[in-house]
């Protein structure tokens, strides 16, 4: 491999920000945005291993792929249960594929609004693209609301 980055964390990762799309969690380089373009920047090419050793594609995915002391890394990141999530992108999501900041935005798709269609808008994302209002502005309504309201459909 070309590029390994390694990130260790002593602390225990809290699920409430797992996911979370806000203005503050966006990035703003050249590699995230030429990813985001062609694959999933929070899964593509990353595992999780928890403190038990099992890997995953996320901290709080519950799928497990396997034990790092028990199980080959290379064999489990090469299968396509593994890679199911890297090539959904941006332009792929709904709602993420008619919003602006689509590029510079991760989300896991783990925590998403409809469990059974993995297309679905990141269930903690803070921003309706349909109104250029992010929560806590005046005027923002949920884009579930929206739809409502105008009775459009996506």
């Amino acid at each position: 491999m070309k590029h390994t980055f390694i990130v260790y964390l002593r602390e225990n990762l809290k699920n409430n920000t797992c996911g979370v799309v806000d203005k503050y969690y966006f990035t703003q380089n050249i590699f995230h945005i030429t990813e985001a373009l062609h694959h999933n920047t929070y899964l593509h090419k990353k595992l999780f291993i928890d403190k038990s050793g099992n890997i995953k594609n996320c901290p709080f995915s519950e799928t497990v792929f396997g034990n790092i002391l028990n199980d080959d890394v290379e064999k489990i990141i090469t299968t396509s249960s593994f890679k199911k999530y890297w090539n959904i992108k941006k332009d792929d999501i709904e709602v993420c594929k008619d919003c602006e900041f689509r590029y510079v935005c991760t989300d896991c798709r783990v925590f998403i609004k409809e469990s059974s269609n993995i297309y679905s808008q990141p269930a903690n994302c803070n921003y309706n693209p349909y109104i250029a209002k992010w929560k806590g502005e005046e005027g923002y309504i949920t884009v579930e609301e929206w739809l409502n309201k105008t009775n459009n459909f996506l």
